[in-house]
C-alpha cells in the first residue's frame, strides 16, 4: 500500500487553551507493507507499517535508505530513465539453509531433483501446497515461491497447516524454509518441544500430589 497525505491543514487554536497535535501510532499492520508520504514545508516525511512476521527492522530500514537515495538520484537528475538510477540494495532474503536451486552458466534457475514426501508430516504439507498451489507433484525440496507462491498464499498455506497439523506457526516460517521438507522439520520440532513439555507438567501435577518422600521414591524408581 502507498499512501499520500499533506499538511495543509491549519493548526487548531482555542482561546485560552493550549494545543499540541499528537500522532496516533495502530500497533498491528493492515498490510504486509505500507509507504507513507507526508507532504510538509520544505520537506517530505515518509514512513513504513510493516508486518513483524514478513520483515525484519534492519530490512525495513535498508528500504527506507534505498528509498531516500533514489528520491535524491531522481532530484538530482530529473531526465534520468529508470534504468539508470542507482540498484536498490534490499533483497528478498532466502537461508542457505534452504539453497534448494542453483544457478546454471547461463543464470537460469534450475528445479531441484523430485523427492516425495517421506514422512506423514510431508505428505500433509505437499497435499496443502498442491491444492493451495494448483501444482502436481509437490516434491519435498521445491521452493514455494518458485512455483508460483506469493504471501497471500503463503498464509493459506500457514493457516491450513496450523488446522491441519494443530501447530502454532508464524507466517515468516515459510519464508524462512519455503520447502516442504524445511517446514515439515520446523512442526516437527515444534511438536516435539509441545509434547516434552505437556510430560514435564502432568510429571509435575502427579509430584504434587505425593508427599517428598514418596515423590523421592517414585523419582528413584522411574529414573
Amino acid at each position: 500500500m502507498f499512501v499520500v497525505e499533506n499538511e495543509s491543514t491549519p493548526e487548531l487554536t482555542i482561546k485560552g487553551v493550549q494545543v499540541e497535535t499528537l500522532r496516533v501510532s495502530t500497533p498491528v499492520a493492515k498490510f504486509d507493507l505500507t509507504l507513507g508520504a507526508i507532504e510538509k514545508r520544505g520537506s517530505l516525511e515518509i514512513w513504513f507499517s510493516y508486518s513483524t512476521d514478513r520483515f525484519a527492522d534492519q530490512s525495513v530500514a535498508l528500504m527506507l535508505d534505498d528509498f531516500r537515495q533514489t528520491l535524491e538520484a531522481i532530484a538530482a537528475n530529473p531526465q534520468q530513465t529508470v534504468s539508470q538510477l542507482p540498484a536498490l540494495r534490499w533483497q528478498p532474503k532466502v537461508p542457505a539453509s534452504v539453497g534448494i536451486t542453483s544457478e546454471t552458466s547461463g543464470g537460469l534457475r534450475q528445479k531441484p531433483a523430485f523427492v516425495a514426501p517421506r514422512t506423514p508430516i510431508e505428505e500433509r504439507l505437499a497435499g496443502i501446497w498442491s491444492d493451495v498451489l494448483h501444482v502436481e507433484p509437490i516434491g519435498v525440496l521445491d521452493n514455494f515461491f518458485d512455483l508460483g507462491g506469493h504471501s497471500l498464499l503463503a498464509a493459506q498455506v500457514i493457516s491450513r497447516a496450523r488446522t491441519t497439523l494443530s501447530v502454532e506457526m508464524p507466517l515468516r516460517r515459510i519464508f524462512e524454509t519455503p520447502t516442504v521438507a524445511g517446514l515439515a522439520a520446523a512442526i516437527y520440532e515444534m511438536q516435539t518441544a509441545a509434547t516434552e513439555d505437556d510430560e514435564l507438567a502432568a510429571m509435575l501435577a502427579e509430584l504434587s500430589q505425593l508427599s517428598e518422600e514418596e515423590a523421592q521414591r517414585k523419582f528413584a524408581e522411574e529414573f
